[in-house]
């Protein structure tokens, strides 16, 4: 079901290419769906993380899910100015009108996070740049209910986002949680529950 899902909404040969990187981001959300609160993907750019989520995890279609993005607004970024997605914003819109849990922000991040959730059951972190990825997160973690998971699909690319993860690590450790670094680059981080072991 899941391959079926990657192949149906799949743009790209590199939406192929991160298959594995993408189960890990749906295995999460799974683990999320008797936690209390929202889902939110920071960094949607096509959408395709989260058409993949929606069509294999049905569970996910019951619960509101914020996807924030610049989407067609131009960016700074490490290496000047960019799109923050190849799809108009009109397209992505399109992409996700079967969805009506779905809400699109549109704005610079964090900047945007004005409108979103009070409780965060699932985050999915894909901003690829420190300031975005750090503010994010810190607006986020508060917010995370206990047993909620946040994957940061940029956490450990050491080579070419070498602030990310020290900055991500700090703010982490100030709230008592650590992320784990996959094989795949990203990292994990599970909100302890506060209950004894």
């Amino acid at each position: 079901r899941f391959a079926d899902a990657v192949r149906r909404h799949a743009r790209t040969p590199n939406d192929l290419m991160i298959a594995w990187r993408t189960h890990t981001v749906c295995w999460a959300a799974r683990n999320c769906l008797a936690k209390p609160g929202d889902f939110v993907e920071a960094g949607t750019a096509d959408g395709y993380t989260p058409l993949v989520m929606l069509d294999y995890l049905d569970a996910v279609r019951d619960r509101r899910f914020w996807l924030y993005d610049a989407f067609d607004l131009p960016i700074s970024v490490g290496f000047g100015v960019s799109s923050g997605a190849a799809l108009s914003y009109d397209a992505i819109e399109n992409r996700f009108a079967p969805f009506r849990n779905v809400e699109l922000v549109r704005g610079i991040l964090p900047d945007s996070l004005d409108r979103g959730p009070e409780t965060i059951a699932f985050l999915h972190l894909d901003l690829g740049e420190e300031t975005a990825e750090a503010g994010t997160l810190s607006w986020a973690l508060p917010r995370l209910a206990p047993g909620g998971w946040i994957v940061a699909e940029s956490y450990g690319f050491l080579d070419v986002y070498e602030r990310i993860k020290p900055a991500l690590d700090a703010l982490a450790g100030r709230h008592g949680c650590y992320f784990y670094e996959c094989p795949t680059g990203q990292g994990i981080l599970v909100k302890p529950d506060g209950r004894a072991r």
